[in-house]
């Protein structure tokens, strides 16, 4: 079994990717559909191989892409502090 440091470190690099990856979304340079909540009605199209799954979540009602990207936001910005707590429970 790898020792604790290890799993410390993993975990380390874990939450800065997370956290580095919602703060992208959120800073000063990013694009305006991440602060309006829209980004993902376009994303199902512009992504690199669009599946034929692509069409129908493109279609999906408003609602449910502000949702999205909100859960986006809860995943890269508020859970992976939770990576960091010493309980296990938490992680």
């Amino acid at each position: 079994p790898p020792s604790r440091l290890v799993l410390w470190l993993i975990r380390w690099c874990a939450f800065r990717l997370l956290l580095g990856a919602g703060m992208s979304k959120v800073g000063r340079n990013s694009s305006a559909c991440w602060r309006q909540l829209t980004c993902t009605s376009t994303h199902y199209f512009t992504q690199p191989v669009p599946n034929p799954l692509s069409w129908r979540m493109h279609h999906l009602p408003d609602w449910f892409h502000q949702v999205e990207v909100a859960m986006t936001f809860v995943e890269q910005l508020v859970l992976p502090f939770l990576m960091l707590v010493p309980l296990r429970i938490c992680r």
